[in-house]
């Protein structure tokens, strides 16, 4: 029976493959240790759990700047009981910003100090400790030309015993947290209209990205089909840095088509349905 391969081994799966792992961001199994490795290396980092769906669990973290800091305490002298409330959180050695969604999907937005509070905010029953890992993984900076966080999402489905992509689109959001998920309020854009209007690129480079992620996508969707031969559909989601290069974030091996649904031409979401049709035949 078909079901949600757990993040940690999709990364094991994809990084065991040369011509796909060099589109997957750097992941490891969280830890306090290597979040701290993370944050010294890139700018933001995603800690998301291991299992579960629909955003929920998921936090991005970053190392608040110096300048950020200032501006943030020029805000709070204005107001003086807020200034000395936050007064030890303003000077610490170390400031770190945390948004996104609880496993419950609750909304965060805090600021800490010590980034062993990670673990509490994102799972703070210690009753389901034991049922919960985390995988942690390098921010990609996936914006828009006007700064809202985006993604592409591609649907292959296994017919007649080969892989097909049979359906593709943008995706965004308006939150600063980058979590680009349905469920948490993204849209879906047809695929060329999103790439040349919200990533800014021409048809040329509008098509050779369109090929590189189909090839991508079927690529992944056949390393998956062979680990799992009850896989015969995936949903990728994707990531483009501000070199156009595409990024494997998460492939969903129950993947819903609801995005499709949503868009003005509703052939790939019947082609979705019909290819399914033709499955259970």
């Amino acid at each position: 029976m078909p079901f949600n391969i757990k993040k940690w081994k999709q990364a094991q799966l994809i990084t065991s493959d040369s011509t796909v792992s060099k589109y997957f961001p750097e992941t490891v199994q969280y830890s306090t240790q290597a979040l701290e490795d993370f944050l010294g290396r890139y700018r933001f980092v995603y800690v998301k759990p291991d299992g579960g769906g629909q955003g929920k669990g998921i936090l991005r973290i970053s190392s608040k700047s110096f300048s950020s800091r200032i501006a943030s305490i020029i805000k709070m002298v204005l107001k003086p009981r807020l200034f000395l409330a936050n007064l030890s959180t303003l000077f610490a050695n170390r400031l770190y910003k945390v948004q996104g969604f609880s496993t419950k999907g609750e909304n965060i937005a805090v600021e800490i100090t010590d980034l062993k509070q990670v673990k509490k905010i994102i799972q703070p029953t210690p009753f389901l400790d034991k049922y919960r890992s985390f995988i942690l993984q390098a921010g990609i900076n996936s914006i828009s030309k006007d700064g809202l966080p985006l993604g592409i999402r591609v649907h292959t489905q296994k017919v007649n015993n080969e892989w097909i992509r049979s359906g593709i689109l943008g995706k965004m959001v308006n939150s600063e947290d980058g979590i680009v998920n349905r469920n948490r309020g993204a849209w879906a854009i047809p695929f060329r209209e999103f790439v040349i209007q919200q990533a800014g690129m021409d048809e040329k480079k509008a098509t050779e990205l369109e090929n590189e992620i189909t090839m991508i996508s079927l690529k992944v969707s056949k390393i998956f089909g062979v680990k799992y031969p009850w896989c015969e559909e995936c949903g990728i989601d994707f990531g483009i840095d501000q070199n156009g290069q595409p990024w494997i974030f998460e492939v969903n091996t129950i993947p819903s088509i609801a995005f499709y649904s949503e868009l003005a031409d509703k052939s790939m979401y019947r082609q979705i349905i019909n290819n399914r049709r033709r499955r259970k035949k």
